[in-house]
């Protein structure tokens, strides 16, 4: 017979997890969105003989950098997140559940964010 999931497992493994994988895809959209932003207000700066011109380059670029950095902290929450461990109190035996989301998440730490686009897929399959 294989073993349940405990309380403590069910939220970290399931529902943790699954809200760092939202978590993760929610501030790497907006980070992408605020590059994108920052490059697109280059060309309205571009202007350096205007008083503000170099001021305007100067926060376009500063507006790409805060994309970045927030598309990386994203990046770190989740790899964090992945890195911590929850011991089993199932005395070696694990559920098939808890070995399908300890494989999504190595192939969430493995891979990239398609593989974190397909976990979260992979995520509302188990959720039945």
């Amino acid at each position: 017979m294989t073993a349940l999931l405990s309380d403590s497992e069910l939220r970290y493994y399931y529902f943790g997890f699954y809200r760092a994988l939202k978590r993760y895809r929610f501030m790497t959209t907006i980070g992408w969105i605020v590059v994108v932003i920052g490059c697109a207000s280059i060309p309205i700066g571009w202007n350096i003989g205007r008083p503000t011109g170099v001021i305007e380059i100067i926060l376009s670029c500063a507006t790409i950098v805060a994309g970045i950095g927030l598309v990386s902290n994203s990046v770190w929450y989740l790899d964090a997140y992945i890195a911590i461990g929850l011991p089993s109190s199932h005395n070696g035996e694990q559920s098939n559940v808890l070995l399908e989301i300890l494989e999504i998440m190595k192939d969430v730490d493995s891979g990239g964010w398609r593989e974190a686009r397909a976990a979260v897929m992979r995520m509302n399959e188990l959720r039945t």
